[in-house]
């Protein structure tokens, strides 16, 4: 006759196989092949812009086509404002919202500065590109300058937030 602890360990050897058995029959469900799907991939590539891309042949000249090319502009701060602005009024206005002017300069303002803009730049664009400035604000200069720093302002209390939340 087997003893209480003999039949709980073999008990215990057993309810770990099970559970081994179980958390890799888990994994196996859980685990997909990383196949392309040829329906999407078919679709990709069809709607890609081909005239973006024909005349790349080297990653040297890839820099000169994006700078140069009609359709992405040049790359100065008053180019990306202004695609960036049009952007988010075009989509207000597919939800039937309304963002004043100064929403709208603030949106492109952290767009901005969280895409690698610095600052003076995204401010310069402000004050250059935004819509009846000068009748909507005593200072424009003074307006572009302050929407440009409270922007950087909250990424930065994102960021710190962000990493006291990581822990660190």
């Amino acid at each position: 006759m087997m003893t209480a602890q003999a039949l709980i360990a073999i008990f215990s050897i057993l309810g770990s196989i099970a559970a081994l058995y179980l958390a890799k029959r888990a994994h196996d469900r859980s685990f997909r092949a990383t196949e392309p799907d040829e329906e999407l991939v078919k679709r990709f590539v069809e709607s890609a812009p081909v005239y973006r891309l024909k005349d790349i042949t080297s990653e040297d000249n890839f820099e000169d086509i994006i700078i140069n090319h009609p359709t992405l502009g040049p790359r100065d701060a008053r180019t990306v404002y202004e695609r960036l602005r049009t952007m988010y009024v075009y989509q207000a206005q597919q939800k039937g919202w309304y963002l004043g002017e100064g929403s709208v300069d603030y949106r492109v303002a952290k767009r901005m500065l969280a895409d690698g803009w610095i600052e003076a730049d995204v401010a310069r664009a402000i004050r250059e590109r935004s819509p009846n400035i000068e009748d909507r604000y005593r200072d424009p200069d003074e307006y572009a300058v302050r929407t440009a720093k409270f922007a950087r302002g909250e990424l930065v209390r994102k960021d710190e937030n962000f990493r006291r939340w990581l822990g660190g």
